[in-house]
């Protein structure tokens, strides 16, 4: 009883000295901040400030003219801890001009002038606004086709089994590096669409997720990837002929506050194809990361959420009959997970095609890996990604913070 009291109380205590009216609700510009550390050493402090949508589809710092209680979080500044420089972002201004715009778009796409409605229509994206902006400009569509591209998925809510299906669909073109105009150009040069493809995908039980890790494995490009996932089935996709076999591109890492583990099948492997049995490899040395810790923070120094993971696993395994250096464990540590009452963290780890730093006689596979945070409180979802390699000769490392 005590512990829920004080969790009250401090929840109650942070709002409040965020600027938070009496309902203790935050309100249009605040700010708070996320701290990154390297092995408990402060590297990278970042600042939010939190925006409303008026009832003309306008992002704003008052409390005035709201279409909902939606807030929106958006990274106003991102600072190294020991230069002091600051690193380059999607400019506010940039970002507040094109909101009305989507905002216009999605009046178009249903039918309607209903602030209300299109305010939840924005909030229901399931990314950050500074996300969609980024993804927009990078989409080679225009605003009109965006916003089609994305919104076609509410014809198909069994691909949604997360509640994150934009994300998750941003996600998957993130892997596999290719724009939403490249994909729907290949969908085009197969004779298929957008619509049909969705269609074809919820009639196998297939979300982005299953899409991805299928792609992965497939070991080939977007096209004949497409042309192959377009062909009547009775079996998974075939594996293309390559020197390393990756298990797993995608698992859970964080569920609901709650790590996941390697007992639970929270990690990938990648060892030579022609042998994927891990317990067939030996000499392996264990590694980690930089532990990287995340902290989330108002204007009083009370923690809203903290996350502390890192990179780990076994490389440099050895096969009795095939040269090289291989990963049989590659798994997303989280050694802390915290959030303040009403606060939530998920997170996925996925990584991307390997590569081969070797030889063809002696392969060193090389995998960037990616940890997918996303934190929800009393605004709209905020989603950072970070980068990681594991390297089969010289284990794993941080990278950075994916922009």
């Amino acid at each position: 009883m005590k512990k829920s009291i004080l969790c009250a109380a401090l929840a109650a205590a942070f709002l409040s000295a965020c600027g938070g009216s009496d309902d203790s609700k935050l309100i249009p510009g605040d700010e708070f901040s996320v701290e990154l550390s390297l092995d408990d050493t402060l590297t990278e402090i970042s600042t939010y400030r939190v925006y409303g949508l008026s009832n003309s589809g306008q992002l704003v710092t008052t409390a005035d003219d709201l279409a909902s209680d939606g807030l929106i979080p958006i990274e106003v500044s991102r600072i190294d801890a020991k230069t002091q420089a600051a690193d380059a972002l999607p400019e506010v201004a940039a970002i507040q001009a094109f909101v009305p715009q989507l905002w216009a778009e999605l009046g178009k796409r249903h039918g309607t002038l209903d602030a209300s409605k299109l305010a939840q229509e924005v909030h229901d994206l399931d990314i950050s606004l500074a996300t969609i902006y980024t993804d927009y400009r990078n989409s080679g569509l225009s605003l009109p086709e965006f916003v089609d591209f994305y919104e076609t998925l509410d014809a198909h809510p069994t691909l949604d089994k997360t509640g994150k299906v934009e994300a998750e669909l941003s996600q998957f073109l993130s892997n596999a590096q290719i724009t939403p105009r490249q994909l729907l150009d290949v969908l085009h040069a197969h004779g298929s669409n957008w619509q049909q493809f969705l269609a074809l995908m919820a009639s196998r039980q297939d979300d982005f997720s299953s899409l991805y890790d299928q792609y992965g494995k497939a070991a080939t490009d977007i096209s004949t990837f497409v042309q192959g996932y377009l062909q009547p089935q009775t079996k998974a996709l075939k594996n293309a002929a390559t020197a390393i076999a990756v298990a797993k591109f995608g698992w859970d890492v964080i569920k609901d506050n709650r790590p996941e583990t390697v007992a639970t099948g929270a990690f990938t492997r990648a060892l030579a194809s022609s042998d994927p049995q891990w317990d067939n490899y030996a000499q392996t040395r264990s590694g980690t990361s930089q532990v990287v810790t995340l902290k989330t923070k108002g204007v009083i120094p009370v923690t809203q959420t903290e996350v502390k993971f890192a990179l780990t696993g076994y490389y440099d395994a050895k096969h009795s009959s095939i040269g090289g250096h291989w990963l049989p464990l590659v798994n997303m540590d989280v050694k802390e997970v915290y959030a303040i009452i009403s606060w939530k963290v998920n997170a996925k780890a996925s990584v991307t095609l390997p590569v081969n730093v070797g030889t063809l006689a002696a392969p060193i596979p090389e995998i960037p890996v990616f940890m997918e945070i996303n934190t929800s409180g009393v605004f709209q979802n905020d989603t950072k990604k970070y980068e990681f390699r594991a390297n089969g000769k010289d284990g794993f490392r941080y990278i950075g913070q994916k922009k």
